[in-house]
């Protein structure tokens, strides 16, 4: 069933086959807020994938009113609203969360980011039986890029980080970042990203109609790079990069689709070639106008969603070597370092000579996810880890 959510639809997968764990589980998963993002669509795949497995699944956000929630609701699967008062509601926000931990005793209380985690950790002693399971979904952040307070709410994250019975990591270098850092390996397991490959699908209607809206032919190159506006995205040096390949490709265009601000300033010679856009409500389609999705992230990564969904549409992909990107797109030759807008271009238009010269397989990039990434994984990889913690 596809269901237009906010600016963005989500379709959630049937369920094909039975998992295997017999056990009924009552889950409750914990967010700021239900918003379009990553992790909240991460969370809300696992929730409806085991709400469908027969397990009770229960949200409870920092903030409610969140563009995912109505999907959800027709779910069946409700959005419990904490009613958080700003950042310095410190004593009332975390008794009512208490207080719900105690009226719904859930098995499992699974937390999505920092803010989250600190809160089920800092609450540990008031929440009895439950399993508490954090979800870590970044690789190496450099905190120089952001306020003060961020650095030291990660360093109190990985102090707290012995109170949760298990950490999902979505990516192997998020893992590996977090041992570093001092997480307690022996909690750590990785779950990677699933893509649901029944939205996520090649459409050449879909590419047509927009490239038609945005004014850009079949055969006129067009890069984009699709990412919310924050430091770790490397919008800036997507621009770089973008302003390079025109001096071997002058008729090239390229779009930026992610809200945020500010914007970064563009190169002039990128006026009139640059679309720019908050969202859109039809991103397969997004995907699928493109010639090549670029991923210019500077650090911080985990497993991307929008390599990850360009792939499943058969859309060729150029990345930096950050978080599991290289191990997703599996190929050196479109693989970059980071901060580097000179190999970016060159990447960029080697691959859309690969391209032209039909030398590039799209067929397999779908394939690598339907076989390795596919939403049915994540949500069993899940459900094995939440039952371990209660047969322990």
């Amino acid at each position: 069933m596809d269901r237009l959510v906010g600016h963005d639809r989500i379709k959630y997968p049937p369920r094909t086959q039975p998992y295997p764990f017999p056990l009924t589980m009552k889950i409750l998963i914990l967010l700021r807020t239900l918003s379009i993002g990553g992790a909240e669509r991460r969370a809300s795949l696992i929730a409806t994938g085991l709400q469908r497995a027969g397990h009770t699944v229960t949200f409870a956000v920092f903030y409610g009113g969140g563009p995912l929630e109505p999907a959800l609701s027709e779910q069946g699967i409700e959005a419990l609203d904490l009613e958080k008062n700003g950042r310095w509601d410190l004593l009332g926000f975390p008794l009512r969360f208490v207080r719900l931990i105690r009226r719904e005793r859930p098995d499992i209380v699974y937390s999505f980011l920092a803010g989250p985690n600190l809160l089920t950790a800092l609450t540990s002693p008031w929440s009895g039986s439950t399993r508490l399971v954090w979800a870590l979904c970044a690789s190496r952040m450099d905190w120089s890029h952001y306020e003060g307070f961020r650095h030291w709410i990660d360093r109190l994250e990985i102090r707290l980080s012995t109170v949760p019975r298990a950490i999902l990591c979505n990516a192997r270098a998020g893992r590996d970042a977090a041992v570093a850092a001092g997480y307690p390996g022996e909690r750590l397991h990785v779950v990677a990203n699933g893509f649901d490959t029944e939205r996520f699908r090649p459409d050449p209607a879909g590419r047509t109609r927009l490239r038609e809206t945005w004014a850009i032919p079949e055969g006129m190159p067009l890069f984009g790079l699709i990412a919310r506006l924050d430091p770790m995205k490397g919008h800036s040096v997507f621009l770089e990069a973008a302003a390079l390949c025109l001096q071997q490709l002058p008729d090239a265009r390229f779009i930026v689709v992610g809200s945020g601000t500010p914007f970064p300033a563009s190169p002039l010679t990128l006026a009139g070639r640059l679309i720019r856009l908050d969202h859109h409500p039809d991103m397969p389609a997004v995907y699928n106008a493109l010639d090549i999705l670029v991923s210019a992230s500077l650090f911080g990564e985990g497993l991307s969603n929008a390599v990850g969904e360009a792939m499943a549409c058969e859309t060729a992909c150029v990345v930096t070597d950050v978080g599991d990107s290289a191990f997703l797109v599996d190929d050196p030759e479109r693989v970059v370092p980071p901060a580097d807008p000179v190999a970016l271009a060159n990447a960029m238009v080697g691959l859309w000579h690969r391209l032209k010269a039909d030398t590039f397989d799209r067929k397999a990039m779908r394939a690598r996810i339907v076989e390795h990434f596919s939403l049915a994984a994540m949500i069993a990889g899940t459900e094995a880890v939440f039952r371990s913690l209660l047969e322990a």
